[in-house]
């Protein structure tokens, strides 16, 4: 471990290298119990509020048709929209019982604790430098500081990255605990949703919503909304979930992306596509974290039709790196950077 903890400190051009657990010899090893009380908490939850919550069906969120078909192996009401091919729930609860697993509950402590762990806490710094430098790649600075919102600001991490590299920050977050311990980092975080937290007249120049997608009923409307609180010029940066990298095949329903809670699934086509939707257009897309030690410890019977699946026939098991994942967008999250079409 002395090894481990050595190996993390050391400071790291932000790649997409430097926060990819697969790279880490032992990280696995040393956040697996952590990981463990979070899937059960998520899951005695789930099964607490399943009878009490008021639930309601909707229809494709993207391109509103009720031609959905069912998804083997996915879950509970997950299914394919024979349209626009977005997968999500077409039963899902009421928006004011949803917002409740964002209060103070057991499977949040879990994830509390998860993200407290320092190795978690460090690999997750580094991700924040690299999206920062993605994002403000595609950002013009106009010789001024940029005016950054998170939204699902968490504890803080990104918006102090934010205010190292110059941003005059700002984030929304809405669990207590996360909110009260972002501002002892010194962020500037309003504990509340998206966009209700925010005055009307609220501008920025970059907007950053990372794994909160997946949770929204409506996401083209959330992407709209982000627009409105946009200034001129500036980039709406997202991360969500990758429903198309091949573990999630191989673990069908028990996938931490269908976990409680999400409700939409994307694949890199159909982020883009919601961006279109809203009113813009990528600017940058790629997908990160290549989770291939694990995709790799399942035997070639499963592998291989999993792989086939997205197209991808390599000739041996030592063609699949975490470069040939990131190559097809096949990374376990992707990520895309949004402006408005001309700007």
């Amino acid at each position: 471990m002395d090894g481990l903890q050595t190996g993390l400190a050391l400071e790291l051009a932000p790649t997409r290298d430097s926060f990819d657990a697969a790279a880490i010899p032992g990280f696995r090893a040393a956040l697996q119990a952590a990981y463990r009380r979070l899937t059960a908490a998520e899951r005695l939850e789930a099964s607490q509020q399943s009878q009490s919550l008021r639930w309601h069906s909707r229809a494709c969120p993207l391109c509103a048709s009720q031609a959905g078909e069912p998804v083997a192996g996915t879950g509970e009401d997950v299914v394919r929209c024979r349209c626009c091919h977005l997968l999500y729930r077409d039963r899902i609860p009421e928006d004011d019982q949803s917002r409740l697993r964002f209060g103070e509950t057991e499977a949040m402590a879990a994830f509390h604790a998860l993200k407290s762990e320092p190795l978690y806490a460090q690999l997750e710094a580094r991700k924040s430098r690299y999206v920062l430098s993605r994002l403000l790649e595609h950002a013009g600075t106009g010789g001024r500081r940029l005016r950054l919102l998170e939204i699902g600001a968490s504890s803080g991490v990104l918006l102090r990255a934010a205010a190292e590299r110059g941003c005059v920050a700002l984030g929304l977050e809405p669990n207590p605990g996360f909110a009260q311990e972002a501002r002892a980092l010194g962020g500037n975080v309003v504990e509340g949703f998206f966009p209700d937290a925010l005055p009307d007249q609220a501008r920025f120049d970059l907007i950053i919503s990372m794994d909160v997608l997946e949770y929204i009923e409506d996401p083209v409307d959330s992407l709209v909304r982000m627009g409105r609180h946009l200034a001129p010029g500036g980039r709406i940066a997202v991360q969500v979930p990758n429903a198309a990298h091949p573990l999630v095949a191989l673990q069908g329903a028990r996938s931490p992306i269908y976990k409680p809670g999400h409700i939409t699934f994307f694949e890199m086509e159909t982020l883009i596509t919601a961006g279109y939707l809203a009113g813009f257009k990528a600017v940058h897309a790629e997908t990160y974290i290549s989770e291939v030690d694990r995709l790799l410890s399942w035997p070639d019977e499963a592998l291989w039709p999993a792989l086939h699946a997205q197209g991808w026939t390599p000739r041996d098991r030592a063609e699949i790196t975490a470069e040939a994942l990131f190559a097809r967008d096949l990374g376990y999250k992707l990520f895309v950077v949004f402006g408005r079409p001309g700007e």
